[in-house]
C-alpha cells in the first residue's frame, strides 16, 4: 500500500506542474500534498531541494521515508512542514478532494480553450 501511495503522490507531481504552468491555482490540496510529500518525501528532495530547513527538519524528513502510520486500517503519511505544523496525507480520504480539485482545474482549462483571446 505504501508503494501505491508513493506512486499516487508522484503522479500528483506531474499534475501539479501541469497546473502551475497554466497559472491555475484552484488546487490547494494538490499543491499542499506535492509540496510537502513529493518534494520532501517520495522524490527524496529534502536533500537536494532544500528550502532553508533546519538540520532537525531535514532529519525528520529522512525519518518519514522509513516510517508510516496506520489509522483505522488506512495508511496515513505525515510530515512536518514547519516546526509545529504537520501535513497529513490519507489516500483513501483525500482522493475525493484531490479529484474534485482536478476536475475544477481541468474544466477551467477547457473553458479557457473555448474562449477567444
Amino acid at each position: 500500500m505504501r508503494f501505491e501511495a508513493f506512486a499516487y503522490i508522484n503522479t500528483l507531481g506531474r499534475l501539479y506542474y501541469w497546473i502551475s504552468k497554466r497559472g491555475l491555482s484552484n488546487a490547494p490540496k494538490i499543491i499542499e500534498i506535492v509540496e510537502a510529500f513529493r518534494h520532501k518525501y517520495t522524490a527524496h528532495r529534502s536533500s537536494d531541494k532544500t528550502k532553508n530547513e533546519t538540520d532537525y527538519e531535514k532529519e525528520v524528513h529522512h525519518y518519514v521515508i522509513l516510517g508510516n502510520l496506520f489509522r483505522d486500517n488506512q495508511l496515513v503519511l505525515q510530515i512536518q512542514k514547519t516546526q509545529g505544523s504537520i501535513v497529513e496525507f490519507n489516500l483513501t480520504k483525500d482522493h475525493d478532494v484531490i479529484m474534485n480539485e482536478f476536475i475544477e482545474v481541468f474544466s477551467k482549462f477547457l473553458e479557457d480553450l473555448k474562449s477567444p483571446t
